[in-house]
């Protein structure tokens, strides 16, 4: 059963006011904006109302502010890639609004940036933005968004080393948009050869079987 509408309203206020007396040079203020994002998250599954997703992508907007100027901890960044990634979803699934998409698409890269080449975990970040990308241009069927998505798969793939060497997914991804690129728009020459050797790749990364058998005859 559904709880009350007001009750959600009230934790959401609550949090709002938290949010407001957090110090913006506290390293925890992060942790404030990020509760707030989900409260708003929260209205907007009870509600499905646009308005909870926009108040979202001003509040990750903010916490990337405090993030650029804090000692932010690296799993708050990528709480806040997470965030990012839900709310992007949300908006793919409900809004054909350009504005509202491209606004929370360029706050998910800024988060990215944030995240050292470095760690572990950053390619697979990656990978999930790509993901998010190429849905994008499955709706609107622009280049700019096919070509982003794939040089972030192609970001993934070369921070991508020893325990997080690049997965048959990543290749059998960039392969497939390479040619999706190459049959759609024919502006890149080398897209089939490219094509061609991500797939290849991807048959490299596992001799299992099993795996094998799955990425060559996928159901």
């Amino acid at each position: 059963m559904l709880g009350d509408p007001e009750d959600l309203y009230r934790v959401v206020s609550l949090l709002e006011e938290a949010t407001e007396l957090a110090a913006d040079d506290d390293p925890e203020t992060l942790t404030f904006y990020i509760n707030l994002a989900k409260g708003y998250l929260s209205c907007f599954h009870r509600l499905k109302n646009v308005e909870s997703l926009d108040k979202c992508t001003l509040v990750l907007e903010n916490a990337i502010h405090t993030a650029k100027g804090a000692a932010s901890r690296a799993d708050q960044v990528f709480r806040l890639s997470d965030l990012a990634h839900s709310i992007v979803a949300h908006f793919l699934a409900i809004t054909q609004s350009s504005e509202s998409l491209d606004r929370v698409f360029v706050l998910y890269d800024d988060i990215l940036d944030l995240i050292p080449d470095e760690h572990p975990n950053k390619p697979s970040c990656l990978d999930k933005f790509a993901v998010l990308l190429a849905t994008l241009f499955d709706q609107k069927s622009d280049q700019k968004h096919l070509d982003k998505s794939i040089s972030t798969v192609e970001g993934a793939i070369s921070l991508s080393q020893g325990p997080t060497s690049p997965t048959l997914l990543m290749f059998n991804r960039l392969g497939s948009s390479y040619l999706l690129r190459f049959e759609q728009f024919h502006d890149h020459n080398d897209d089939l050869e490219k094509s061609i050797t991500a797939f290849e790749r991807a048959l490299e990364t596992n001799n299992q079987k099993a795996d094998r058998q799955r990425f060559l005859n996928p159901s």
